[in-house]
């Protein structure tokens, strides 16, 4: 699993999720939970699974998310197995924290 960028970057819809990951394996997919309802509220059985595009296997996007601006959130990126339940957790101390309407930035998967 490499360190590679990620990011939550804000549409007219909504916050989309997005994340480039290589390391998934057969059946794997990327989600993010996090704490609010769009997000599962923390319950790994309720994540946002985010998708690939042919282009482009490697990044993870999801669909907007819409979101308050202002609104503020803690989440984290997780690996799903082929049975949706958590695989591994995205490997970072604490959570990443995104506040609507704001641009967070490019960052590394796995490091804050």
């Amino acid at each position: 699993a490499s360190a590679v960028p990620s990011a939550a970057e804000e549409s007219s819809e909504g916050v989309v999720f997005q994340v480039e990951y290589s390391g998934t394996e057969k059946g794997e997919v990327v989600a993010v939970t996090g704490g609010a309802p769009e997000l599962g509220s923390w319950d790994t059985g309720k994540t946002l699974v985010l998708t690939t595009s042919k282009a482009s296997s490697s990044v993870w996007k999801s669909s907007p998310v819409p979101l308050a601006n202002g609104t503020e959130l803690e989440y984290k990126f997780v690996v799903l197995g082929p049975d949706k339940a958590v695989a591994r957790w995205e490997p970072i101390e604490g959570n990443r924290k995104l506040k609507a309407g704001t641009d967070p930035g490019v960052m590394k998967f796995g490091s804050l």
